[in-house]
């Protein structure tokens, strides 16, 4: 099977943006790693449980996203994408790249503060 890993992870994020978490759920595959930054650091979730856990509790206080890019293509099977987010008083530049199985899956989201 062939990944188009722009269109796949545009889909996904439409999703999340819509709070559809079932359906974004059916995009990861189960054995997926989310990384996202905080103010100190990484937090790493593993298993599609922790992730839709996370983003159950990040629904309820996201951030807004200004200035991103589209996806675009970063290898054979992931895509990546930069955007600006702001909450409160702080900003942050970062880079948000999604990787995919060959069955069009997510394996691993990693978001870095460039």
């Amino acid at each position: 099977m062939s990944v188009d890993a722009v269109a796949l992870a545009t889909k996904f994020v439409e999703l999340r943006v819509a709070k559809k978490n079932a359906e974004a759920a059916e995009m990861v595959a189960d054995d997926v790693e989310w990384i996202t930054p905080t103010m100190m650091g990484t937090e790493t979730h593993k298993g599609k449980a922790d992730v839709t856990a996370f983003w159950e509790k990040q629904d309820k206080d996201l951030p807004t996203v200004k200035d991103k890019s589209d996806f675009a293509a970063d290898g054979d099977l992931a895509a990546s994408r930069t955007m600006t987010v702001s909450k409160m008083m702080i900003k942050a530049n970062l880079k948000q790249t999604v990787t995919f199985n060959a069955e069009g899956k997510i394996v691993k989201s990693e978001t870095k503060k460039q």
